[in-house]
């Protein structure tokens, strides 16, 4: 029996398994005073050990029992709305278009639909509300089309201050123009929240040859973006430029220490001075992103700087003063989670994550808080503490009980 005990004591140690066997990484969660929604803002140096879609990223609450935490990873991107009525009827007068706004909100936009492909006219907007005084609503508007084999490009909308008026005009400055329509309404912008990135290193190659720019732009790290922005030089000057954007889904650095990079097309965009570069697009992880700027017979334009952002990411759920939490991430196959998910409110507290530590030093420094007997949730293989010296221990007599019945079975062999 001691021979029993003393090689289960020995075999245990084998079979005292991570807490969290599928996870690398570990935070803790700081700020929890009182029971309710929190929100816990993701720092960006943790992005990069995060798979992109972030379904390896857990909340644990710690305690007599070790259980995952249901929660939201929440971000608030840009957005716009449009609410708008098309002009049903539309008179025309010595080169002036007159209708009668139908909508239920109080218009800061109109937009125009021209049958020209390719034109630049101005106009001015002004509004009546009994078509005998006209007020000005905004002057020098201007719209455009440039479509040929090296851009498709259109502005043909009018911004102006919220402007309510029973009839409105366009005065245009060309009477050749020809409207096929127009529609007055309400646009409403939401910024969102971004957080601007690291740029490493940033260099822009104007290549005559093929008539483009390339600007190839290294970030600090591996970071999911999804917005773009330019600092022109040409300020003062009208430019119209295709631009084509990839991106490097992996980076492969040679043993001569030179970089290859594997592309992934991410979008076309359009530079022009009619608006503001800024550009939000679809969201990739890279850390490294190249610009082509389609010059053809232009001078390449003054590009001065490229900012980088991406969405501000944070875990939201509900929590209590009485437990501590920590989160885990940076597994390579997890399952989505499934939760069922209340909505928060929109003012909640704040808390923050401690510095990483990897799970496995923690184990072995016999570190890690969690304790107790854990439940197997949605993170998929949450083990047991007692359920470790289980096995461990019956892993163990199996090897002690084989061990003495070949004893038994050589002595027999022996006496015979």
């Amino acid at each position: 029996m001691r021979s029993f005990v003393l090689t289960c004591l020995i075999f245990l140690p084998f079979y005292s398994f991570s807490q969290y066997p599928d996870h690398t990484y570990l935070r803790e969660v700081s700020g929890i005073e009182a029971g309710g929604w929190y929100r816990i803002p993701i720092p960006q140096e943790m992005l990069s050990q995060l798979r992109p879609d972030m379904h390896d990223l857990r909340l644990m609450r710690l305690g007599e029992d070790t259980i995952e935490t249901p929660m939201l990873i929440f971000s608030e991107g840009y957005s716009k709305s449009w609410t708008g009525v098309a002009v049903k009827e539309l008179n025309e007068k010595d080169g002036k278009f007159t209708f009668r706004y139908e909508g239920e909100v109080i218009p800061n936009r109109l937009k125009v639909e021209l049958a020209q492909r390719n034109a630049d006219f101005a106009f001015d907007i002004e509004g009546s509300n009994n078509r005998l005084i006209w007020e000005p609503v905004s002057r020098g508007n201007r719209v455009i089309g440039v479509v040929d084999k090296n851009v498709s490009y259109g502005m043909q909308v009018a911004d102006f201050p919220p402007t309510e008026y029973k009839f409105y005009r366009l005065i245009w400055d060309d009477p050749s123009v020809q409207i096929t329509g127009v529609s007055l309404g309400k646009e409403e912008e939401k910024e969102g929240v971004y957080r601007e990135y690291a740029v490493k290193s940033w260099k822009i190659v104007n290549n005559t040859a093929r008539r483009q720019s390339v600007i190839s732009i290294d970030l600090e790290q591996r970071v999911p973006v999804s917005m773009l922005s330019f600092d022109m030089e040409d300020e003062g000057s009208e430019y119209i430029r295709t631009v084509d954007l990839r991106y490097s889904r992996q980076t492969v650095t040679e043993t001569d220490g030179s970089r290859q990079y594997l592309w992934r097309d991410w979008d076309r965009i359009v530079l022009s001075s009619l608006e503001a570069p800024i550009f939000h697009l679809d969201q990739v992880t890279t850390d490294h992103i190249e610009i082509i700027v389609y010059d053809q017979d232009e001078l390449p334009l003054g590009i001065r700087d490229v900012k980088i952002g991406g969405l501000a990411f944070e875990i939201r759920a509900m929590c209590s003063s009485e437990y501590d939490y920590e989160v885990i991430y940076g597994s390579e196959s997890p399952r989505s989670p499934d939760y069922t998910r209340s909505r928060p409110p929109s003012d909640i507290r704040t808390a923050t994550l401690g510095p990483e530590r990897l799970i496995r030093q923690d184990d072995e420094a016999g570190e890690t808080k969690s304790f107790g007997n854990s439940i197997t949730g949605t993170a998929g293989g949450v083990w047991s503490n007692w359920g470790q010296y289980v096995i461990g221990f019956l892993v163990a007599a199996a090897i002690l009980l084989g061990f003495r019945f070949l004893l038994r079975w050589m002595k027999k062999r022996r006496q015979h």
